[in-house]
């Protein structure tokens, strides 16, 4: 057998890792059976797997036995105080661990080591008082781990998701700020790539706050920043924000106060944006005018006041995947219905247009979500013909669509796998002419085809459009048919779905 360096091992094992979770395969099951192959291959292996172990455990007894092998690797003097505090210890080995394993770890996620912990916890059935959120065994022990980590590691994510916050003051946060002018912390955290703090931070204390604020002292290599933040947690993300040099990602979910400080760090320092998720009620969009090498855009909760006209009409050559929800609910697939609250007609369309121009192509994914009561018909055929006419790599399309257009989309998207058009009006109308025209030029990717229920059209229209799909070898396609109380309709949609045109309709 051919010997290969560790590096290159490690290098190979990635990629036929990346290769098996896009086939849905367990890449923990592979990384396994690479370990039993001989030494060398062992420890390359374990490399990889101890990077972030949280994320390979299926169940409470893996979690269990992860913290017995953490404990293992305990200093001597941290395992004695922690017995004397009347923790049973009896399932943690004393023979020394075959590697450092956290020396290995880059990935540290709270909420997954917490239940890890209160797992290990529960497996000592001596131990069931320390589950207790106020026991000081329980933070013993975790603040000893905590601190193995930090004197070892170097991580590279850190993600402080659904955690109670009474630990995370106790004894993650503090933890960094305690060991702040340490060389040890610096290690830990200075080459941190991806930070995710999605609790409660309504909830966190101030020192909290300041922790996180001196620990930004420390990172800045961050690339990937997801916030859950209310106002009052603003000069956090500013102090983090400007402390980057290279912000690739940033997503920003729940309270939806206005957060001028960390938008106005992101104006300063955000030019090197490639993929922004974030509410437009929270920071005015203007403030990402410049980043003009974003590839992914979702902005919510927006309107023509929160700097989205200074936006829709900058460019963006290398946008890839643009998603646009008027709306406050959370609903992404809701369809009209006579709601009083609907805003009367929406005025983004020419808008919108003028930003399809600006993206130059480059377009793989237009989701655009509106709930106003009408659309103007001049302005959805010119914004339909734009979308047709400059996104030649467009492969999912969801939002309002001019129906006589549908061929031009069509023939110019070859690369269409998607296209669930929205209802634009409570007026009926046949579309027969336009379905049946369509079916000549249908992409033959396509999978989902989703028509609103205002158009109406005939059993020859319906049966033309699908044959074409069967010429061009279409199989699997899901259509949505609103019009089943039409027998003729639904046998039409039976006869092709024996022939495999048809995989699923609504009937």
């Amino acid at each position: 057998m051919v010997a290969f360096p560790q590096e290159t091992l490690i290098q190979i094992f990635e990629e036929l890792i990346d290769d098996s979770r896009n086939l849905k395969y367990c890449s923990a099951h592979d990384l396994l059976s690479y370990m039993l192959v001989n030494h060398e291959w062992h420890r390359a292996a374990s490399q990889i797997l101890w990077r972030d172990p949280f994320i390979f455990i299926k169940d409470m007894k893996q979690h269990s036995s992860l913290i017995a092998i953490y404990l293992q690797c305990l200093p001597e003097v941290s395992r004695v105080r922690i017995a004397k505090r009347g923790i049973q210890m009896d399932s943690v080995s004393t023979k020394p661990p075959i590697f450092d394993y956290p020396a290995m770890l880059k990935r540290l996620d709270w909420a997954k080591m917490y239940l890890s912990l209160s797992a290990w916890l529960l497996s000592q059935k001596k131990n069931l008082y320390t589950i207790s959120e106020d026991s000081r065994g329980f933070l013993m022990v975790l603040a000893a781990l905590m601190k193995n980590f930090v004197n070892k590691a170097s991580i590279k994510h850190l993600i402080i998701k659904g955690m109670e916050v009474d630990q995370i003051d106790k004894v993650g946060l503090l933890i960094f700020a305690e060991n702040k002018d340490s060389s040890s912390a610096q290690d830990f955290l200075r080459n941190l790539t991806s930070l995710r703090l999605t609790s409660d931070v309504r909830a966190f204390k101030p020192e909290t706050a300041k922790s996180l604020i001196r620990f930004a002292d420390i990172c800045h290599k961050i690339e990937e920043l997801v916030i859950t933040s209310s106002d009052t947690y603003d000069q956090v993300w500013e102090a983090v924000i400007k402390a980057q040099t290279n912000l690739r990602r940033l997503s920003v979910h729940g309270y939806h106060h206005k957060m001028p400080l960390t938008q106005e760090a992101l104006r300063d320092n955000g030019q090197n944006l490639t993929h922004l998720r974030v509410p437009a009620s929270c920071i005015s969009m203007d403030a990402f005018v410049n980043c003009s090498n974003l590839q992914y855009l979702d902005v919510t909760n927006h309107n023509m006041e929160d700097g989205m006209l200074q936006l829709l009409n900058s460019s963006f050559p290398k946008l890839e995947h643009f998603f646009l929800n008027s709306d406050k609910r959370d609903d992404r697939f809701h369809f009209f219905s006579m709601d009083q609250d609907l805003p009367p007609t929406d005025k983004s369309l020419p808008h919108l247009s003028k930003f399809i121009r600006n993206t130059y192509g480059s377009l793989k994914t237009i989701d655009v979500v509106s709930y106003a009561r009408d659309i103007d018909s001049d302005a959805l055929l010119e914004y339909s013909s734009e979308v047709a006419k400059c996104c030649p790599e467009l492969s999912y399309y969801r939002g309002f669509f001019a129906i006589t257009r549908l061929s031009d989309l069509f023939r110019q998207c070859p690369h269409l796998n998607s296209v669930i058009i929205l209802d634009d009006s409570y007026d009926f109308c046949d579309i027969s002419s336009s379905l049946q025209e369509s079916g000549e030029f249908i992409p033959k990717n396509l999978g989902v085809l989703t028509i609103p229920q205002r158009f109406k059209y005939s059993p020859k229209a319906l049966d033309s459009f699908l044959e074409s799909c069967l010429k061009k070898s279409i199989d699997g396609l899901s259509m949505r048919l609103f019009n089943s109380d039409n027998s003729r309709l639904v046998k039409i949609m039976k006869k092709y779905k024996k022939k495999y045109v048809v995989d699923s309709y609504t009937d």
